[in-house]
């Protein structure tokens, strides 16, 4: 099992959420304000060793509109040490 959390810092503060998954992966929904710049950092716990193997191992994080338009979307690939 796979736990995500994300900390989003905006505004001089910081916070971090544990979002349930849902049928389209993790979902958390987050609007960022006239030139805003929210920053995003992607925790992961796992319950078991999760292999060395880059090109599978991945966590995918796509940002969208209101509208469900994807407006940008990276990846990192993730292992236990």
């Amino acid at each position: 099992m796979l736990v995500l959390g994300w900390s989003v810092t905006a505004a001089a503060q910081t916070i971090t959420e544990y979002p349930l998954p849902t049928a389209n992966g993790f979902v958390l929904a987050r609007t960022a304000g006239p030139n805003g710049t929210p920053i995003f950092g992607v925790l992961a716990t796992a319950s078991a060793a999760i292999p060395d193997l880059p090109a599978i191992d991945r966590v995918f994080v796509r940002f969208t509109d209101a509208n469900g338009v994807l407006r940008g979307e990276t990846s990192v690939a993730i292992r236990t040490q």
